[in-house]
Order: C-alpha cells, then structure tokens, then sequence
C-alpha cells in the first residue's frame, strides 16, 4: 500500500512540474491569434514630418575630406581606392561611388519601445500579397537594434508581434505577440498605395511576466 502511495506521489508531482513547464509555452500560444481592430479614417492627423527625414545607408559616413565613404563591410575592390588617411584618390571616385550605395533613405516610422536590444529604427517595409489579401510590415534592424516590429493588416483587423534577434546565444530568436492595442489607418493614403498610420501595441513578455513590452508610433510608407 505504501509503495502504491508512493508511485502515486512521484506521479503527482511529475504532472505537477510537467504543467509549470509547459504553462509559458501554452499562455504564449494562446496569444498568438490575438487581433486588434483598425480604425480607419479619412484624414489622420498628426506630425508625419519624420518622412522627410533621411540618412545614408547603414555604414556610410562623411570622412575628413567631405568624401562619402563606407565603414567595415566595404565592396570588394575598394580597398586599394583610399590611402592611408582615408582618403578616395581622385582617380578612383567614379568607380567608388559605382561600388558603394550613398543613396538618401528616407524615414518611413517614428516609434519608441520598450523591447529588448532596441537603440531605434527608423525604416518600415510594407508588400501587399494580392493571394491572400494581406499587407505584411515589418521594421529593418540595424547595428543597435535587433527586434523587428511586425504588423499583418488583414481584411477584417491586423496582427502584431516583435521579433528578437539576440546577439546573446542563451536568448536567441524570440517572438512577443500582441495582446492589445490600437491602429489608425488612413483610408485616402491606403487607396493610394500608402500606409499612413498611428499604432499603440502592448506585447506579452513570456521572459518577464511582469513587464509588458510596448511599441508605438507613426508610419508613412509606400506599399509594393
């Protein structure tokens, strides 16, 4: 009899620490469908000036001698093209800038967050898949932030989650989903093939039960 109470225990308490395992997995899953309603106007109001705010690309800087030139990951065969001081010779600048992209790029979102590893981003990528009749975004990480921001706009409300990218190998690849929130759309820029929009997200935190992460912001961005 004892040892049948025994086995029942060790079996108990197995179940037990099954669930508290399984208990975050499951409470992410369950937020994973979660959808907010958009609210679509014909004018949205705002300051959506940050759209004529622009920078070079991503390791491109302005050396001493006012010349563009890139930083760490260069194009092959540019190397030979600058001296020791940094400088392009003159006989290479045609041939440089073929090479390297010194293209404006403007900015497409102004958002602030609270997620992990996020310095800021400054550009927004929006494609409408005709099939399926859904516009996926999702922001472009850079050196000082690793968690993109995607949003899914369908018919009938819009899907968010971030996603992490961790440079910290006991983290790795994490995904937030969206418990609540709000979104703005306006109607007259969509009908143009462009997003305009103001969001306010609020993400469960399945590393940290207790500090819900957040993104808000603004959007302007063409829609390929």
């Amino acid at each position: 009899m004892r040892t049948i109470l025994n086995y029942s225990l060790k079996f108990l308490l197995f179940l037990h620490t099954l669930f508290m395992l399984l208990e975050p997995v499951q409470a992410q899953d369950s937020l994973s469908n979660t959808s907010i309603s958009i609210h679509w106007v014909n004018s949205l109001p705002g300051d959506f000036s940050f759209r004529n705010q622009w920078s070079y690309p991503e390791g491109i800087y302005r050396n001493q001698f006012g010349q563009l030139c890139c930083d760490g990951l260069c194009p092959d065969g540019t190397s030979h093209m600058r001296n020791a001081a940094g400088m392009i010779y003159q006989a290479y600048l045609k041939k440089y800038y073929q090479l390297i992209d010194t293209t404006h790029q403007f900015y497409s979102i102004q958002s602030e967050s609270n997620c992990y590893e996020f310095g800021q981003v400054y550009f927004i990528k929006a494609v409408h898949d005709k099939a399926s009749n859904i516009t996926k975004c999702h922001t472009l990480t850079n050196v000082s932030s690793h968690s993109s921001l995607n949003i899914e706009i369908l018919p009938l409300g819009c899907k968010a989650s971030i996603e992490l990218n961790s440079i910290k190998a006991a983290t790795g690849k994490q995904t937030f989903h969206c418990t609540s929130g709000q979104i703005k759309i306006d109607k007259v820029a969509w009908q143009a093939g462009v997003l305009k929009a103001a969001f306010s997200f609020q993400f469960y935190n399945h590393l940290d039960v207790q500090t819900p992460l957040f993104w808000k912001g603004k959007i302007f961005t063409n829609i390929d």
